[in-house]
């Protein structure tokens, strides 16, 4: 059965940036996404395994549950919510916290159009 068993996966935060962002008088916002993959994939490397979609009309929305535990709603995925687990605290504090202020961040970004 599929969400039953917790697998570890490591997840990745990236930011585009469109082309040609000077062209226009309204510059494009940067588009982000957010993937998992399988640390110990075949021969060391990382395997692709999914990504939480989001547009920048349909943002997702990030649930800290605890230090170490965190939620990633997707309104693209029938508002399916991604559940994460990190290792705990670090240097920044905690793992949970640390990721939902990186993608509030992105959020925030992503919904801020500039004029050049």
């Amino acid at each position: 059965r599929k969400g039953l068993f917790s697998k570890k996966r490591q997840l990745i935060l990236t930011k585009f940036e469109p082309e040609g962002r000077g062209s226009s008088l309204a510059a494009e916002p940067p588009e982000f996404r957010l993937f998992y993959v399988d640390p110990d994939g075949p021969k060391g490397s990382a395997t692709y395994r999914g990504e939480v979609a989001w547009t920048h009309d349909q943002p997702v929305k990030p649930k800290l549950i605890n230090d170490t535990h965190f939620d990633v709603v997707s309104p693209l995925a029938d508002n399916r919510a991604y559940h994460f687990m990190t290792p705990g605290k670090d240097l920044a504090g905690s793992g949970a916290k640390v990721w939902c202020a990186h993608i509030n961040d992105a959020l925030r970004q992503q919904q801020r159009t500039s004029i050049c």
